[in-house]
């Protein structure tokens, strides 16, 4: 077999949508059959040669394609070079379909076999509304179940590298693993079936993750990419320095939120291991959470941090963790929001996800009542003509810095507004100029405030 870069004829269209039906012979895997929605520009020599690696085939391993012989009737062409494919793409210009057939062994080219008549569309395809048959959820009842013997290890549902041990299992048992894991590999699907383009889109949603620049943009773009939030590494580097286990953390005494120098500290180590040990599979918010998940966040900071071990300053870890879970799962809604369907969606995988998680997730937020739920959150969103001007830093560290240094006394409700949603003398809005002037009439006059309204 020789491995040779294909090249595609100049003057053929791009993105074009082939589908290409893939058989498997005595191969290392359980699956028998693949679909593909891809470019035919991408349909060259290498890439199957790249495909039949992946299944687990040597290329030592033989690949044929089904020459069509009437409506109904093929046989078996063997794929060996660049040529051969060149002209396998050529004669399905029409059908745009291509049956593949990759064997351990050498097939009989002269044995008819049955082709799909045209038009008649009996495979699976790879898409979102194959996972959508059932309820994504079902995967509950499997484990309730599952017999726990030597044959089935123990399988949980509670901290979130559990749950994708256990989702992975369900969806391996199921024959669904090998079709998502396909999307690991940027070469496999290439373009989705509804013939959207697979461009980055102009319009992000405000939280949604951008996608990162593939090896070939990186090459052309030769600034410097930094390689990321590191959160607990900071914490890490000054409890080194100053040779201590643990870090002191104040909270404030009007707001309660965490103050002072190791605030962003704080909250930074809560975030780590709030998303190391909150499953984002089979919940859908803080409250499904178990409670051993939210115990074990406490314990992860209190062994870090001078904190008392007691309910109030487990309440005070869990109310930042809530938040910030609540964060992280929006900031995934719009991920999935910036993209039009399952295959775009697969194809561009927050970094810090499994792939197994991310199939999930991209199947629940398109479920009905996600959608109606995301909805009514976005129409109470748009309603809001008041926003604050502090960005991720909370109203407790914004009051503590604004605080009487003699005093230690931390400024009122309506000072600390105008402070957080002004700058440089500035309003975000008119409507939060009026609320501070109408209220500040109140204060020093109720009488005249009750006269105008």
């Amino acid at each position: 077999v020789q491995l040779c870069r294909s090249r595609r004829p100049t003057e053929e269209k791009m993105g074009e949508k082939w589908k290409v039906f893939i058989y498997f012979i005595g191969g290392p895997r359980d699956q028998t059959r693949a679909t593909l929605n891809i470019d035919s520009a991408k349909i060259t020599f290498g890439n199957l040669l790249k495909f039949k690696a992946k299944m687990g085939y040597s290329l030592r391993d033989f690949m044929y394609y089904k020459k069509r012989c009437g409506t109904d009737i093929a046989f078996l062409q063997i794929l060996d070079y660049e040529e051969d494919a060149l002209r396998m793409v050529e004669k399905f210009q029409e059908e745009k379909e291509i049956r593949l057939v990759v064997s351990k062994s050498e097939e009989n080219d002269q044995v008819e076999y049955e082709i799909t008549p045209i038009k008649r569309r009996r495979h699976e395809e790879v898409s979102e509304e194959r996972f959508h048959d059932e309820d994504h959820d079902v995967y509950k009842l499997w484990l309730h179940e599952l017999p726990q013997d030597a044959e089935n290890p123990e399988f949980k549902d509670d901290f979130r590298e559990d749950t994708i041990k256990t989702y992975r299992e369900w969806l391996r048992r199921e024959g669904l693993l090998q079709d998502i894991h396909a999307y690991l590999d940027d070469g496999t699907i290439q373009e989705d079936e509804s013939g959207g383009s697979n461009e980055t889109p102009t319009q992000f949603p405000s939280h949604a993750r951008r996608p990162k620049p593939s090896q070939k943009e990186r090459v052309v773009d030769k600034r410097k990419i930094g390689r990321g939030t590191m959160k607990g590494f900071a914490a890490n580097a000054k409890r080194f320095k100053l040779a201590s286990e643990k870090l002191n953390i104040d909270f404030s005494s009007t707001l309660g939120g965490p103050v002072g120098v190791n605030y962003r500290l704080f909250i930074d180590e809560i975030v780590l291991f709030t998303r190391k040990r909150t499953p984002l599979i089979g919940v859908t918010k803080w409250a499904d959470v178990k409670q051993s998940v939210k115990d074990k966040i406490a314990r992860d900071i209190m062994i870090r941090w001078d904190l008392e071990n007691n309910d109030d300053e487990k309440a005070r870890i869990w109310k930042i963790a809530k938040e910030r879970y609540r964060g992280w799962r929006a900031q995934l809604s719009s991920t999935y929001k910036a993209y039009d369907s399952y295959h775009q969606r697969m194809r561009h995988k927050p970094e810090d996800l499994d792939i197994i998680e991310w199939h999930y997730l991209v199947l629940y937020f398109g479920t009905d009542k996600f959608q109606r739920i995301s909805s009514k959150n976005t129409g109470n969103s748009q309603q809001r003509k008041t926003l604050h001007l502090t960005g991720s830093k909370p109203f407790s560290q914004v009051s503590y810095e604004q605080r009487d240094l003699e005093t230690g006394e931390e400024p009122n409700d309506l000072a600390l507004w105008k402070s957080t949603r002004s700058k440089e003398g500035r309003w975000c809005s008119e409507a939060a100029e009026q609320i501070y002037v109408c209220t500040t009439l109140f204060i020093t006059n109720p009488i005249y405030v009750f006269l105008i309204f």
